[in-house]
């Protein structure tokens, strides 16, 4: 059977760590994935902790509360005046803007939760005194080298695992995990991106013969590794996959994302149609005639053989007809790599002036190419999936075509390349940059969703304290270079949220800017991010024009980060005492 995918749903969106492996050089997707660390709740203004003196993460100092079995965060412990011990990882200076969060230097530190006691075994990959965590390493996929090849990703995969221990060390020793050490444990992948049989052996393995607590990344196209690991009673944190909501309630509260699922995307995008562009003429098009017309929008969608996405398309078809959109012509694409005189041919056929786009970061440079050989030249719309929207693949399309691209993204507005939150914690710990150069933009994330659900979960670990951890943290971010992130019912979407970002931001590409993209490599292109990377919660999407290929208050990226996004300051550990 042939099946499709809608906006965000694109088989080929990133998984971590294969994302990690070939798509990391990406620095957005880094910042992106930074803002996982969600359980930040309002801090209160006064009050008084006594501290212990063992590391929070060792769990030192002995617990001075009651009801030891569950968390107490620093702001319930403070609202209640209950007695409790916070380790020295957490700030207690009570004239710190930070006080009562993790003391490092991130705009994402989570909220403190007192020392107490481990529960004793609570779970598969649980015990009294560790924490079992498998880093899924894939095997080798040819589309995926084919990703790789494009933006010349060359972290090796020891590289990439030592950054990931080198991340794990920092949050073992500022987060409590009541007495817990967390140890990272590798395991290979047997099977290419989509083979589900082949991932779901994969998860048995695992499950048999390392009984972990939780699964780091996963096959990207094979469902059946994370619904395998959810029988099991096993935990699946990735970056982005073609899950639908529906997935997640299925299989909670074991599968988790860092990006949108893909109808929660497709249903920005539908709003984002309705509100901004549908009745109106196609004026960013490339050809004059196509300018004066309305638009008549079109969908270029990946269309694989066993990928699991009809549910999605239906769905996003569905959404279009509820926001009183119309996108008459729809045409699938089997393989990145083939022709795509076909569709671009019936595309030009049927007077689309308005593209849309939702596929893997490859294909738009086939179809690009052929656009202009076809000398047909539409608006392109960006829908915010797989990599898409990044500076790195959008110089591999034609700039005759993407001069006349636009749209919402999840990404937001970067900062310099070396100066990420990635690469600053890292630094400011170890002292040097981490051994995955390229990779640590898309490591950084997944330990701090693991870590701040283990310390949110208190001493008892299970799959429900770790989601209801989770889900217990107030909504963070919301800045331009930093999005909104947050689980469970916030309110943003129809059912209990498994996935961290919730807003968008609208872009449009400049093939005039010169700057570095998400690997640092500096070249010509660049996407601006419009009004500075103002983003905009889902039903939130203002009415009107889009305001793209505007110059003025577009930023493609920040020399220095906003002051309101500045990491605190703390003395770094690696740096020699003042005293010595």
């Amino acid at each position: 059977m042939t099946t499709s995918t809608p906006p965000g749903g694109m088989p080929t969106e990133t998984g971590l760590p294969r994302a990690v492996r070939r798509y990391g050089p990406l620095a957005g997707i880094v910042l992106v994935v930074a803002v996982i660390a969600l359980l930040v709740a309002r801090m209160p203004s006064s009050g008084t902790t006594s501290t212990a003196t063992g590391g929070t993460g060792a769990g030192g100092g002995s617990a001075q509360v009651d009801d030891s079995s569950r968390p107490l965060s620093w702001s319930e412990a403070k609202q209640k005046g209950m007695p409790a011990t916070f380790g020295p990882g957490c700030d207690q200076d009570p004239n710190s803007k930070n006080v009562g969060r993790i003391a490092i230097p991130s705009a994402f530190a989570a909220e403190c939760y007192a020392q107490r006691p481990s529960a004793g075994a609570s779970g598969p990959g649980v015990t009294a005194d560790k924490v079992t965590i498998v880093l899924y390493q894939p095997a080798p996929d040819p589309l995926i080298d084919q990703i790789f090849a494009a933006i010349g990703a060359n972290d090796s995969a020891e590289s990439i695992l030592a950054t990931y221990k080198g991340y794990f060390e920092i949050y073992q020793k500022y987060y409590e995990t009541y007495g817990r050490t967390i140890e990272l444990v590798p395991f290979k992948g047997t099977g290419t991106a989509a083979d589900d049989l082949a991932a779901r052996a994969d998860a048995a393995t695992i499950a048999e013969t390392i009984k972990p607590f939780a699964v780091l990344g996963g096959p990207l196209l094979a469902a059946g590794f994370g619904d395998e690991l959810s029988k099991m009673g096993i935990i699946q944190i990735d970056l982005a996959s073609s899950k639908s909501t529906d997935y997640f309630q299925e299989r909670a509260p074991y599968n988790y994302n860092v990006l949108q699922a893909p109808d929660q995307l497709s249903g920005v995008v539908a709003e984002y149609l309705a509100k901004r562009l549908k009745g109106k003429p196609a004026t960013y098009a490339g050809d004059p005639e196509l300018q004066n017309k309305e638009r008549k929008f079109g969908l270029i969608y990946l269309s694989i053989p066993g990928a699991n996405a009809e549910e999605l398309r239906d769905k996003f078809n569905a959404q279009l007809k509820a926001a009183g959109v119309d996108v008459p012509v729809q045409v699938g694409s089997v393989d990145p790599t083939s022709s795509a005189a076909q569709q671009i041919a019936r595309l030009k056929q049927e007077g689309v002036t308005s593209v849309l786009f939702s596929g893997d970061p490859l294909s738009p440079k086939n179809f690009t190419a052929e656009a202009t050989n076809q000398n047909y030249f539409p608006e392109w719309i960006v829908t915010g999936t797989a990599l898409v929207d990044s500076t790195t693949f959008a110089r591999t399309y034609d700039p005759q075509q993407w001069k006349h691209a636009f749209g919402i993204s999840q990404l937001f507005a970067r900062g310099k390349p070396d100066a990420n939150w990635s690469y600053f914690l890292y630094r400011w710990y170890h002292g040097g940059d981490p051994p995955a150069k390229n990779a640590a933009q898309i490591i950084f994330p997944n330990p701090s969703v693991l870590f701040s659900g283990i310390m949110a979960a208190g001493p008892k670990l299970t799959a429900e304290t770790f989601r209801d951890g989770l889900f217990a943290g107030k909504p963070i971010g919301g800045g331009k270079t930093v999005p909104q992130a947050s689980f469970g019912n916030q309110g943003f979407f129809e059912k209990p949220d498994y996935t961290v970002i919730d807003d968008t931001v609208e872009v449009w590409f400049d093939p005039e800017a010169t700057g570095p993209d998400e690997r640092g490599q500096m070249g010509q292109g660049m996407y601006r991010y419009v009004d500075g990377g103002q983003r905009y919660l889902p039903g939130k999407w203002p009415a009107g024009d889009p305001k793209v290929f505007v110059q003025e208050g577009a930023v493609s990226i920040y020399e220095t980060v906003p002051p309101e996004d500045a990491p605190p300051d703390y003395p770094s550990p690696s740096s020699p005492s003042p005293d010595n």
